[in-house]
């Protein structure tokens, strides 16, 4: 048997030395076209091992977000975390609608770090580099880019004006995937200038798919997009082109008010159940499904949830309170 592996740029085969792969009287002739296929093969997909076994919440702690100093909280008026995202093992950063502000925070000396206020209230929120996040603004009817410092202090680097309520989003490869429910339902694939590249808003029958759509997730090891409606209750998973939708989980006595939602990079959906204060996982795509974090571990109107794959850590946001809870995820 003769076994070849590796493969080259077609360019290079054009010019090998053929006399290498002489063994006997056998010649092998590697196909160029093949080749270009192999060379080419990450275009086609990854092949990813997935671990749907059911996970197991431990608490972690509970990680302050207002504003101290000399131990003492300099802050009287509670949030509302509306969104969260991991920057890196030791950094969050979250949008809060009540002090119309967006907060980083650090893990390791569990104080806030930076502030930046705004015009109005901030909703979606999601990292773009360890040093930039793009936030939602209904109100405003924008999107913001903002640069964090490494003290964590917060500038606006860009505004995109976009004319539309705005509420969730999510970045990945260079894209802005954006929802918004307001005057129109749809989605938006974007890029950071805010060139708008596609849009998405019903089926192939012309019927709408979603009524209030709030919340994006992005699994980007599988490249799915997950919405959270909650007006209709349902959460919708699509592929990361915004093409075709894959599947649609709703099922309003497991889940009552739909709100943040977060992938790992096994498949895994944690989702908020808002007026059941609780946290559910969905596995096989929603096939399975499972509470997580309940009330009897602190939750209390969660909204907002964020996954860290390095330190396979959840975070949850409330409606109203001074913390965020993070979580260990046992697998």
């Amino acid at each position: 048997m003769i076994l070849f592996s590796g493969c080259l740029p077609v360019e290079q085969l054009q010019t090998y030395n053929l006399s290498l792969f002489l063994f006997c009287r056998y010649t092998f002739v590697p196909s160029i076209r093949n080749m270009q296929a192999i060379y080419n093969i990450e275009k086609l997909g990854v092949l990813m091992f997935t671990n749907n076994r059911t996970r197991k919440a431990v608490n972690h702690r509970d990680i302050n977000i207002l504003h101290q100093e000399n131990n003492e909280c300099k802050e009287t008026k509670e949030c509302s975390v509306k969104g969260i995202a991991v920057l890196s093992e030791t950094r969050l950063v979250l949008t809060d609608a009540f002090n119309y502000c967006v907060r980083v925070v650090s893990l390791t000396e569990n104080i806030q770090l930076g502030l930046l206020k705004l015009s109005s209230w901030p909703f979606g929120i999601t990292k773009m580099r360890e040093d930039r996040i793009a936030v939602t603004v209904p109100v405003s009817k924008e999107i913001q880019i903002l640069n964090i410092d490494g003290e964590g202090n917060l500038s606006c680097q860009k505004v995109i004006h976009r004319g539309l309520v705005c509420c969730g989003v999510v970045y990945s490869r260079g894209i802005l995937f954006v929802s918004y429910n307001h005057p129109h339902t749809k989605l938006e694939m974007m890029d950071t200038l805010g060139n708008v590249l596609k849009t998405f808003s019903s089926n192939t029958h012309g019927q709408e798919l979603f009524k209030k759509p709030y919340y994006l997730a992005m699994n980007r090891s599988l490249d799915q997009l997950c919405v959270s409606d909650v007006q209709i209750n349902t959460l919708t998973f699509m592929d990361a082109e915004i093409e075709r939708k894959t599947s649609t989980f709703c099922d309003k006595k497991v889940i009552d008010d739909v709100r943040d939602i977060a992938l790992d990079s096994d498949g895994v959906t944690y989702v908020c159940s808002f007026n059941s204060d609780k946290i559910y996982q969905l596995l096989d795509g929603g096939s399975t499904i499972h509470p997580l974090i309940g009330p009897t571990d602190g939750m209390r109107g969660p909204l907002s949830v964020a996954y860290c794959e390095l330190t396979h850590r959840l975070f949850v946001g409330f409606d109203t309170g001074s913390v965020v809870k993070a979580f260990d995820i046992n697998i």
